[in-house]
Formats: C-alpha cells, sequence, structure tokens
C-alpha cells in the first residue's frame, strides 16, 4: 500500500514522554557539519543501530540514512526544545509532510514520524518507541528505506531531551556519522549528565491524536 500523506491518527497516534529532574546545566542543540548539512552524533547513531537491529531481528531491510529526513529531524527537535512543546504539529501549524517537503523531501512515497521527550539515552527511548504499538509500527514498515535522527536538549523545559526520528520510503541523498572525535561537527560538545535527583518522580504524558478532513490534528494529552 503506498501512502500520499502521513498519515498520523492511524500511523502514530500515540506520543510517550517520561522525565526526571537532572543536573544537566547546558543547552546541546542536535550535531551537524560544518557547512549545516546534517551528521548524525554518536547518540542518533546508538538509535540508527537500535531500530536497523530491531528491523533484522524481523527479516526487514535496515533503514539509510537520509540528509533531508535528518535536517527535518534536526529541525523538529530543535523547535521542540526550543519552544518547549511535544507534537507532531508545530505552533505554526506545520505538519510532518510539510516539515520534510521544506526540507527537500517531496517524493511521492510512505513518511512517517516519531517523537519523543523526556529521555537523555537512545535506548530508553528506542524502548519507549518499541513498546508503543504505532511507533513500533512505523520502525517496522517495510514500505521504509530511509531514516533522519535527531536529539536535542534545553534544561529550561519540563522534559529536557527531545528526540525525532523521521521515516521515508525513498532515501534522497544519503547522509552519515559526524566525523569530530566528540560525534559533534558543530562544535557543540556532547552534554555530561550529572546524577540524577533519585527522588524524581517520572511522569508519563500520553497523547493520541486524530487527523482531522481538513488535514489538521486534533492531539489530547494527559499526564499518567
Amino acid at each position: 500500500m503506498t501512502r500520499f500523506f502521513t498519515p498520523l491518527a492511524m500511523a502514530l497516534g500515540l506520543l510517550t514522554a517520561v522525565y526526571a529532574t537532572s543536573s544537566v546545566s547546558q543547552l546541546v542543540w542536535a550535531s551537524h557539519n560544518p557547512d549545516g548539512t546534517y551528521c548524525a552524533g554518536p547518540a542518533e547513531m546508538e538509535m540508527f543501530s537500535l531500530i536497523n537491529d530491531f528491523r533484522a531481528g524481523r527479516g526487514l531491510d535496515p533503514l539509510e540514512l537520509s540528509e533531508p529526513l535528518g535536517a527535518a529531524a534536526t529541525h523538529k527537535s530543535e523547535e521542540m526544545a526550543r519552544e518547549a512543546y511535544l507534537s507532531h504539529v508545530s505552533p505554526d501549524d506545520v505538519t510532518p509532510r510539510e516539515l520534510i517537503a521544506a526540507h527537500g523531501y517531496e517524493h511521492n512515497t510512505a513518511t512517517g514520524e516519531n517523537i519523543a521527550a523526556g529521555q537523555e539515552s537512545a535506548e530508553a527511548t528506542f524502548a519507549q518507541w518499541r513498546d508503543s504499538p504505532s511507533h513500533r509500527e512505523l520502525m517496522l514498515d517495510e514500505e521504509f528505506e530511509a531514516i533522519g535522527i535527531a536529539r536535542a536538549y534545553n534544561v529550561e523545559t519540563d522534559y529536557d531531551w527531545y528526540w525525532t526520528a523521521e521515516f521515508g520510503g525513498v532515501l534522497a541523498e544519503s547522509a552519515g556519522a559526524c566525523n569530530a572525535p566528540d560525534g559533534s561537527s558543530n562544535g557543540v560538545p556532547a552534554a555530561t549528565p550529572g546524577p540524577v535527583d533519585a527522588a524524581a518522580v517520572p511522569v508519563r504524558l500520553i497523547c493520541d491524536g486524530m487527523r482531522l478532513p481538513d488535514g489538521t490534528y486534533d492531539l489530547t494529552c494527559r499526564e499518567t
């Protein structure tokens, strides 16, 4: 089945976030090359491996890193961290399909988006997506051939860490890992977290979404 738009209500519909108080004190944007193009830092490469291992265990082909999808993922994660929101639709009402098109990904193919917040590590965020049926479905969709992954951090927000994975059925332009020793080609060092406050109580945010006839999205969130 070929999809010509991103059916978020059916393919996604669920956003999850878990957070605890952390003593990380610096703002960290997603990694990129010196010329501003997308590259995957160590955390993004770990997520990339986790998703491809997950697919391989079910007989699916691996995904490849895509520059335009990575640029869109970077845009999304940084925007969520900067604007302190967690939603597939931006405060300016930009949908995932519109976002990836703005970064040059205008192919007539299946696309999808996973987002999460609150977990620093790729492993913990991957577990959130794996345990959510709609997010799991995207990671295991056999129509997808490409992915872009980005993580951003802002201590001034409720959830601190913001992750995005953009999926597509066409690679477009390939991307790779960042080349700097610290995995951060833009010169922004990776954050070194301090100890997590043991007294912090994890909070889980559940958002159910529905695509409306006019193409917009209605999201209802609650803490559990």
